[in-house]
């Protein structure tokens, strides 16, 4: 069997010497070239009046500019202020090659840029410049003034380049992914008006003190994971059709996002902000993060608006701060709030469950919104609430469950929790997780109200009871230090309610007699004190209770002639009629003494006994509750 090898032919290289260089003969080169061989002029210091001696040599391409095809420049060193500009190069390489002040390759056209490694002085002009379908500058250095004005990109690679003061990309065009990680800006690079049509990656890039990057487009996703940017860094009106991370980004002084529109999520996680903020007129298509997020000297931020969940969770706030936002859920979790800060929300879910706040926090309802979208405060689960002032936001859905010091909590605007169901005994607020628990058939009933649903996904953990009546009694106090004297009757009978409805429940975790009598004890207790007295705060109860008793009292006397009566001018007593047997019970009722008329035996002495006791009881269980409902 015979093995066939392909070959194909490759044309031979013609090298270029020192020599012929100082001497100026380049038609053997020039030849070269034009039979398509490949001319090595690599090591060589190239003068630039020799450079253009060589240039008016080579054929012109159909644009008029010289044709330079198949040359490899690499490690040669273009002496002076060397000039391409307008040529057409193909195939030609410049890897390490070293370019002095000066030099330009303004409206050159490439197939393929290969400049790795290579260094360029002051004033290198690429301006209107098209790159070809590959241009790589990887681990290449430019001095000052580097102009890529209005040049034309498709796959770049400026990996690991450095790039000194005034660089300038201003409308540049990438027409596929460009790479710029790790490369390092001096002083003011200028990327104003540049297009990425297919995104761009800055990760780890190092821009100077005033980076420029106004009304930049990015047709895919933007990364600027671990960059840095100075002291005033401007990146106003961006258009991002993708993803835009700036995770770990630092900003050492005032950034501005000013205008920005971003069609996916925004990521700063671990992102710093040295300075001032300005994210003012942001439009994030899905969602923000700020996860773990450093603000140490902003003072505004928004109006931010996000079409999914915009989440600082774990971020902290050094400074007096103001904030506006706009999306379907703002998550704070766990974040640290270290100075007075405001947060005004147009529509949200909030979220604040963990939330450490050292410092006043305000919560707040924008003016102008509607109803169906108005914010709703939905968790505050194991927060610090004792700084939180909520004020024009929907508290219903709210869960407090392992948050502290919730008697310092302040709901102002006339925050009110939902009613328990309609077919309860009694209408009082209830918080969402009261809900949450009878919905599961913990109190009864399935009716769960919508406005109490979380409207987002999130855990449904409906807390014990104990942890329901320490989370009304903090409310309870905190409804009595705003002098809302009713409210807070509300939450004492809930919070009541759950002490009664947990000792009845609890009954068979309690080991041994004595222990089960005494939760027995307590359920009749706060049986009796629900049914009779209305937990001090409803009078109707022991008003109702009273006036049975009376009744019942008077039926008891006139029917079983327990009270006897002895009529003025008359000898021996007879049973008391009907209305002589109510004036005998409402006289021992309100402590008043009997009449020398009636006759006590032992029956009318129990009776007698009984309501000087129950009688002065439940009255001021009437007063009471009366005063619960009307004082402020």
């Amino acid at each position: 069997m015979v093995a066939f090898r392909a070959t194909t032919a490759v044309a031979p290289a013609h090298r270029l010497s020192q020599e012929h260089v100082d001497r100026g003969d380049f038609a053997a080169a020039r030849d070269a070239s034009a039979r398509g061989e490949h001319v090595d002029a690599s090591e060589l210091i190239l003068p630039a009046d020799r450079l253009r001696e060589l240039l008016e040599r080579l054929p012109r391409s159909p644009s008029g500019g010289a044709l330079v095809q198949r040359w490899s420049f690499a490690g040669t060193h273009f002496h002076g202020a060397a000039s391409l500009a307008g040529c057409e190069l193909r195939a030609t390489r410049f890897d390490d090659a070293r370019f002095d002040a000066g030099t330009s390759f303004r409206g050159a056209r490439f197939t393929r840029a290969r400049f790795d490694r290579a260094s360029f002085g002051a004033g290198a002009d690429f301006s209107a410049a098209s790159l070809g379908t590959k241009a790589h500058f990887r681990s290449a250095s430019f001095d000052d003034g580097a102009r890529f004005a209005h040049a034309g990109f498709q796959a770049t690679q400026f990996h690991d380049c450095s790039f000194g003061e005034q660089a300038s990309f201003r409308d540049a065009r990438f027409s596929v992914r460009a790479r710029f990680s790790r490369s390092r800006f001096a002083g003011r690079p200028n990327l104003t008006g540049a297009r990425f049509e297919r995104g761009a990656d800055f990760a780890g890039a190092s821009f100077g003190e005033q980076a420029q990057m106004v009304r930049v487009r990015f047709g895919g996703d933007a990364s600027f994971a671990g960059a840095e940017f100075g002291e005033r860094a401007r990146l106003t009106h961006w258009d991002v059709d993708g993803r835009l991370t700036m995770r770990s980004t630092r900003f050492a002084g005032p950034m501005s996002l000013h205008g920005a529109r971003v069609s996916g999520d925004a990521v700063f996680r671990f992102a710093r902000f040295g300075g001032t903020v300005d994210v003012g007129a942001v439009q994030v298509g899905r969602h923000c993060i700020f996860t773990e997020a450093t603000f140490a000297e902003a003072d505004r931020i928004g109006p931010l608006c996000a079409g999914g969940v915009l989440t600082f969770a774990h971020a902290s706030f050094h400074r007096e701060c103001s904030m506006e936002v706009d999306a379907r859920v703002l998550a704070m979790p766990a974040a640290h709030i270290l100075a007075p800060a405001r947060v005004v929300v147009r529509r949200a879910a909030v979220v604040l469950n963990g939330l450490q706040a050292s410092s006043r926090l305000v919560l707040s309802a924008a003016p102008g919104g509607g109803a169906q979208d108005a914010p709703r405060l939905v968790g505050a689960e194991d927060a610090d609430v004792g700084t939180l002032v909520v004020s024009g936001v929907d508290v219903r859905p709210l869960r407090l469950r392992g948050a502290d010091n919730i008697d310092k909590l302040r709901l102002e605007s006339g925050a009110r929790f939902e009613p328990v169901p309609a077919g309860a005994r009694a209408v009082r607020e209830a918080v969402a997780e009261e809900h949450l628990l009878r919905r599961r058939g913990g109190d009864g009933g399935a009716w769960y109200p919508a406005p109490c649903r979380p409207g987002i996904r999130y855990p449904e953990r409906p807390p014990d009871r104990a942890e329901l009546a320490r989370i009304y009694r903090g409310l309870r106090k905190a409804r009595e230090d705003a002098k809302d004297a009713p409210g807070a009757g509300d939450l004492y009978y809930a919070e009541m309610e759950m002490r009664r409805s947990g000792a009845w429940a609890g009954m068979g975790s309690v080991n041994g007699l004595s222990g089960r009598l005494g939760r027995l004890a307590e359920s009749l207790v706060l049986w009796l004190y629900k049914y009779g007295g209305g937990y001090g705060v409803r009078p109707g109860r022991p008003f109702l209770t009273l006036l049975a008793g009376v009744l019942g009292a008077t039926a008891l006397g006139e029917l079983g002639g327990a009270i006897a009566y002895v009529p003025d001018g008359v000898r021996g007593a007879q049973p008391a009629s009907l209305g002589h047997s109510l004036v005998f019970v409402l006289r021992s009722a309100l402590l008043l003494p009997t009449g020398s008329s009636f006759v006590v035996d032992l029956e009318a002495e129990v009776i007698q006994i009984v309501f000087r006791v129950l009688g002065p009881l439940l009255l001021g269980l009437v007063a009471l509750g009366l005063r619960a409902r009307v004082r402020r």
